[in-house]
């Protein structure tokens, strides 16, 4: 049975993120500049950051003023009505900094504590995603009216493409960077789009296999994650929990739980300072063959062999019968000179015989 409340929210959230997308579209000023910074100096807000958000904030106040407000920009304001909206007025300001397209304006609705509805809108895509919590996920673009948005099929983890975020604090992406390291021989491929709503919507529409990321806040992925979820993909956190700043993951439901173990065993604390043992590559891609139903020998795409011969180092760029030896007490040997006259005889052409054997044998005639 449709809920009318939830269709009044979704028209509402509709129309503030294709306001809000237009504004930021057609309003970009040619010398855009950052307005401030939040979390470090690259973590940047623009004038139409702030301009999107009072646009939405202004749009929902006029419509729904008893409702709850959360926004990035620092909107916050609490309600009576049991409905609290989340908003991202510009996802992905970075790329929109820079003149990128892919960014995106993420607006989304919660009943109680529930997100209740989702929208996001790709203006530079033409593309809208939105779902109603229990209704799907659908999305509007080049093609010809509304689409029920599905995630693909789910492939074994090594030919998954799974897509992530960095942070904007330099320990955390320098982790994120060690854990996409240690991820992408065990994947098809990452991709880094910069808009976390963006990968979620792409993971909805069968675009990636998986997504994750660390340090996301809830204005980040709010509406993102019910249409990925809408759409029959698998959300949630570190295991057992839902998503959070801690860990994000989402994935098709064959990729969901082999992703998210691996990102429990890279979380911080465990990630490794070197290179990986070979044992522990080994250890690795046992569970991800496990995960796509391989036997336990059988080779996993990527699988680490053994070092190649061009790469291990020689102890000596001597000759063999000149290589440096080393005594008893550890100290470098002097190097052993060959024997004088200890090569071969040389037999002497069209006979089996050596030159000083026929010499013998003309003075004993």
């Amino acid at each position: 049975m449709t809920d009318p409340l939830h269709t009044e929210l979704l028209e509402l959230a509709q129309e503030a993120a294709r306001r809000a997308g237009a504004l930021l579209r057609d309003g970009r000023p040619a010398d855009l500049a950052v307005a401030a910074t939040k979390s470090s100096p690259i973590d940047v807000v623009t004038e139409m950051d702030i301009a999107a958000e009072k646009l939405i904030t202004g749009l929902i106040a006029e419509h729904r003023p008893d409702d709850g407000v959360l926004g990035e920009e620092g909107a916050a304001t609490e309600g009576t009505s049991g409905v609290r909206w989340v908003i991202d007025p510009l996802d992905g300001t970075v790329n929109y900094l820079y003149g990128l397209p892919t960014w995106s304006v993420s607006v989304a609705a919660e009943q109680d504590g529930e997100t209740v509805v989702g929208v996001v809108t790709a203006p530079m895509r033409g593309e809208t995603f939105h779902a109603v919590l229990g209704r799907g996920a659908w999305a509007t673009g080049a093609w010809d009216g509304e689409r029920r948005l599905a995630c693909r099929p789910a492939p074994p983890l090594d030919q998954a493409l799974v897509s992530t975020g960095f942070n904007y604090v330099a320990e955390v992406r320098t982790h994120q960077a060690e854990v996409a390291r240690r991820l992408i021989p065990l994947l098809r491929d990452i991709r880094r789009g910069g808009s976390a709503a963006v990968d979620l919507c792409d993971l909805a529409a069968g675009r990636l296999d998986g997504y994750y990321e660390r340090g996301l806040h809830a204005w980040d992925l709010a509406a993102g994650d019910l249409i990925a979820r809408e759409a029959g993909a698998l959300t949630g956190g570190r295991p057992g929990e839902r998503p959070s700043g801690d860990l994000t993951v989402a994935g098709t439901p064959g990729v969901f739980e082999p992703l998210q173990r691996l990102l429990e065993d890279f979380a911080p604390g465990t990630t490794e300072t070197a290179r990986p043992t070979y044992e522990g590559r080994r250890h690795a891609e046992h569970r991800v063959n496990t995960a796509a139903g391989r036997r336990s020998g059988a080779p996993a795409l990527d699988s680490p062999g053994p070092a190649p011969y061009s790469l291990v180092r020689r102890s000596s760029r001597r000759p063999p019968h000149r290589a440096r030896r080393r005594d008893g007490a550890g100290r470098r040997a002097r190097p052993v000179p060959r024997r004088r006259g200890s090569r071969r005889p040389r037999r002497e052409p069209g006979t089996d015989r050596t030159r000083s054997s026929l010499c013998a044998a003309e003075v004993l005639r």
